[in-house]
């Protein structure tokens, strides 16, 4: 039996809490909560939503208009706390969702991502954790329902040395040990990541630095095989006021359980402040891909379920296939931010390519997305705000389909008492077109949120529109 056939039949095994699992949420309300260490900000958000959808299984079984509806409750909160020897922020919660169509069982899903930064010795010693918990989609040829989700669990830990060898050049090492668990223990696995590297300053603004880096790994299934990758890059950094740029350029190369050869390797951001005092921001970026990468920085990271600003991310699993293979991953994207007086625009194009290296995978898949909003403060009190987002997915591994995702919506928001609680009220369509008919479905969903939000040693209270 497969791991989705496993899947389907109910019969998965569960995620084992681990130690650092255990460390992780127990560090988590130690910083926000410890009498010396209240949060820059503490925020508690509560969602009551539902959603009337043509297609709940996602299968053809129930393309005869058979409507369905779905409730989801959920609790969760988010912060931030820096002070001279930490800096920590989190965003987690519990999510609860039932389902009137007989044949899905209510779901219960939790999800967390949290990261410290401690300075055992100031500007010299830093270690540095993350943990993230939530959901994946198993098959990401099938569609995303409960019947096609697991639990993941990756955990990431390691230390950051810089130590200084001349007025303005400087030696820096850093380590990282990553542990993914996942319900389907096939796709867990560890790895080690290390890098060293010579910093130079150029001037008060900008730097430059020479680095190499070595990544090696094991999946908890020896049929997938190890990896093992190296890079070598130079790395520049510039902040000018107006313009922001880091550039990562060099090359990278596989050597278990392909040999590719040196391979081109980049990674460039920036952004621009207009005189408008809009912002252009750009990134740009080439690299191999793996299992650690994936979900610890490149693409599986979910939205901050529970943070501000993303109440129409909420309950969404990770969508990627790169946990079985080494890709050579591409990502472009252009983002424009218009902010003047009551009016803030944001609009933005995102592609993601990611090529399987000779002999791995299942297919190359592609994303091309299209997103914006508009948000105005219609009053002293009262915001609103209209958002849309088109993605276009293509998955070579089941024979070429093309997704056509869009997403339409609008917000509106008011303070309830005082700022820092709201109420938010949303009011959204989901569709999906497809070139597999099974999988395409409409779905209108009213969501009803409620916020509360503290800045607490602040010289000027903050908000978030």
């Amino acid at each position: 039996m497969s791991d989705v056939e496993r899947k389907f039949s109910g019969s998965t095994r569960p995620v084992v809490p681990t130690t650092t699992m255990y460390f992780s949420v127990a560090a988590l309300f130690a910083c926000a909560w410890s009498t010396n260490g209240l949060a820059d900000e503490i925020g508690i958000i509560s969602t009551l939503s539902t959603y009337r959808t043509d297609n709940v299984l996602r299968d053809s079984t129930v393309l005869s208009n058979r409507m369905s509806n779905v409730f989801t409750a959920t609790v969760g909160t988010y912060g931030n706390k820096q002070s001279e020897r930490l800096k920590t922020e989190w965003s987690a919660g519990i999510v609860y969702q039932s389902y009137t169509d007989d044949r899905l069982d209510p779901q219960t899903y939790g999800d967390m991502i949290w990261t410290l930064d401690a300075q055992i010795v100031p500007h010299r010693f830093i270690w540095k954790m993350k943990e993230n918990l939530g959901e994946i989609v198993v098959d990401p040829g099938l569609p995303d329902t409960p019947l096609n989700r697991a639990k993941f669990n990756t955990f990431m830990t390691g230390p950051l040395i810089q130590i200084p060898m001349t007025e303005k050049m400087g030696f820096t090492a850093s380590a990282l040990a990553t542990d993914s668990d996942y319900e389907l223990n096939d796709f867990g696995g560890k790895s080690n990541t290390s890098e060293l590297g010579i910093t130079r300053l150029l001037s008060t603004r900008s730097s430059a630095a020479v680095r190499v880096a070595h990544t090696d790994g094991e999946f908890n299934s020896k049929a997938i095989g190890d990896y093992n990758t190296d890079k070598a890059y130079v790395h520049f950094e510039t902040n000018g006021g107006i313009t922001k740029l880091t550039a990562d350029f060099g090359v990278n190369r596989a050597q278990i359980p392909v040999v590719t050869g040196n391979m081109p390797f980049y990674q460039l951001e920036m952004t621009r402040t207009l005189e408008t005092g809009s912002k252009l921001q750009f990134s740009l970026s080439r690299l191999l891909t793996n299992d650690a990468e994936q979900f610890g920085n490149l693409a599986g990271t979910p939205q901050d379920n529970h943070s501000p600003g993303n109440t129409d991310e909420t309950n969404r699993p990770i969508d990627l296939n790169t946990v079985d293979a080494l890709y050579d991953g591409r990502i472009t994207s252009v983002r424009y931010l218009y902010n003047q007086g009551l009016t803030y625009i944001q609009v933005g194009v995102k592609s993601r390519v990611e090529k399987p290296l000779a002999g791995q995978g299942n297919g190359s898949r592609t994303f091309n997305t299209i997103d914006g909003s508009w948000y105005r403060k219609i009053s002293s009190k009262t915001g609103i705000r209209l958002w849309a987002d088109f993605t276009e997915r293509t998955l070579e591994s089941t024979v070429g389909r093309v997704d056509r995702d869009t997403e339409v919506g609008i917000e509106f928001a008011k303070p309830i008492y005082s700022v820092a609680f709201r109420w938010v009220l949303d009011l959204s369509r989901y569709s999906r077109n497809s070139t597999d008919p099974t999988v395409e479905y409409t779905e209108y969903r009213l969501t009803a949120l409620l916020r509360y939000s503290k800045f607490i040693f602040q010289p000027r209270r903050r908000d978030v529109p």
